[in-house]
């Protein structure tokens, strides 16, 4: 989150105005993130590898968003 606050003083416009730039995943990583391991019964992965419990769920990971706002406040 970036801000950006300023005194206005013109005409009849007399206040504070506001600039906000937000970031969501601001490194633009992807992919996905494993969440759940295997419930009942546990499901091992199998050779080669032997890599252990497996994962019954993933969520994938958001991509880059942004969001500009302005607020005037008198």
């Amino acid at each position: 989150m970036l801000r950006y606050r300023h005194k206005v003083d013109t005409w009849r416009f007399k206040g504070s105005l506001t600039y906000r730039l937000n970031v969501s995943n601001l490194l633009d990583r992807d992919g996905i993130m494993p969440q759940r391991f295997s419930a009942l019964p546990a499901y091992e992965v199998p050779e080669p590898g032997g890599r252990g419990i497996a994962y019954s769920r993933f969520d994938l990971v958001e991509p880059r968003s942004t969001r500009f706002t302005t607020t005037f406040s008198f």
